[in-house]
């Protein structure tokens, strides 16, 4: 399957999961299905991050919809006058995987200098990168333990750091090895919060089929957008029934 392919499971599933979520949540199978779609989002997330031909702009595409995306969410938290809980979205879980997986890249082609130095400072800006997604997952613990504010990052750090394993190497089966790994471990950290997470190891064997071609059908903005056109529409679903 091609990435056009696999990028359109993820956005089934995804629906799937979101209309189990908000709409039928008596319905614990549709949430089951949606499992899938994270893992498969992370993995094309880090392909991005290799193939991009422009770095800033990935990112800031990727983060400012997903700051939109907030900032709708707040003004809905607040006509309904509750803005002491504040969910950041999946997409500002992916900024961080951006980040850190832009740094990781840096290091690996600083490797081709043989300059100790850069390498060094390479290898400090991606634990730079991680220092300060665990950070703010720290802060997020301190917010909710401290103070009346419920302020959670979607995924939290596991599923910041998942992209990563995506891009730790350029050979497509040592990447499906590596991704395949972190995605167990993914689960096992996950589980406590989120028992039927398991099912997302069914997207091993899905991408076990990706042959790492891009796909005739170029969709890529229609992706970016799919993620708040379906919640919105789903939001307005729920609030007339």
């Amino acid at each position: 399957m091609n990435r056009t392919a696999l990028k359109l499971i993820a956005c089934l599933t995804m629906l799937i999961d979101h209309i189990g979520f908000l709409l039928l949540p008596e319905v614990t199978w549709l949430r089951y299905i949606g499992r899938l779609a994270m893992p498969l989002f992370a993995f094309f997330i880090a392909e991005g991050c290799r193939y991009t031909s422009n770095k800033l702009r990935y990112f800031l595409q990727i983060f400012l919809l997903g700051v939109a995306c907030q900032a709708v969410y707040i003004a809905e938290q607040a006509i309904y006058g509750n803005i002491r809980s504040f969910y950041l979205n999946i997409l500002l879980t992916f900024s961080f995987s951006i980040l850190i997986c832009f740094a990781y890249l840096h290091w690996e082609k600083s490797l081709e200098s043989e300059n100790t130095l850069k390498i060094r400072l390479s290898a400090l800006l991606v634990l730079g990168a991680v220092f300060v997604a665990v950070g703010f997952c720290a802060f997020c613990h301190y917010v909710n333990a401290e103070t009346m504010y419920r302020l959670t990052i979607d995924y939290s750090l596991p599923g910041i750091l998942l992209p990563l394993a995506a891009v730790l190497s350029k050979d497509r089966n040592k990447q499906f090895l590596y991704y395949s790994l972190a995605l167990i471990l993914f689960c096992v950290v996950s589980y406590t919060k989120t028992p039927y997470v398991w099912f997302a190891l069914l997207d091993i064997p899905i991408l076990a089929c990706y042959n790492g071609q891009k796909g005739k059908t170029r969709l890529k903005y229609g992706f970016y957008l799919f993620y708040p056109a379906h919640l919105a529409i789903l939001y307005l679903i729920q609030t007339i029934f």
